[in-house]
């Protein structure tokens, strides 16, 4: 079936899969965020620990991970992460699907 051309679509992609497209980038840019700066954290920390209190202080501190806290801070950074995303994927799925992916 043919359509004319003012009532073709330029592209089949669903408007809800734009506003998913968005959030999923999101939560994966704020894990991979995550990742990154808790190993780079956790490996300064134990820098910091083992190498320079030793000097400062004169005895050696027990490196220890909060486990707990660091998965509460895993679930408060995907929680941000998906809020920070909303407004801008409500706004990728109310353009036309082929402007939206334009500036994807």
């Amino acid at each position: 079936m043919r359509y004319p051309p003012t009532r073709r679509r330029q592209s089949p992609v669903r408007r809800w899969y734009l506003q998913r497209m968005v959030l999923v980038e999101a939560l994966v840019m704020g894990a991979l965020g995550l990742v990154l700066g808790g190993m780079v954290g956790i490996a300064l920390g134990a820098l910091w620990i083992r190498w320079t209190f030793p000097y400062l202080l004169g005895y050696v501190l027990d490196f220890h991970l909060p486990y707990v806290q660091l998965g509460l801070i895993g679930l408060m950074t995907a929680l941000v992460c998906a809020i920070a995303a909303v407004l801008p994927a409500r706004g990728a799925a109310r353009l036309e699907p082929a402007v939206a992916l334009r500036y994807e």
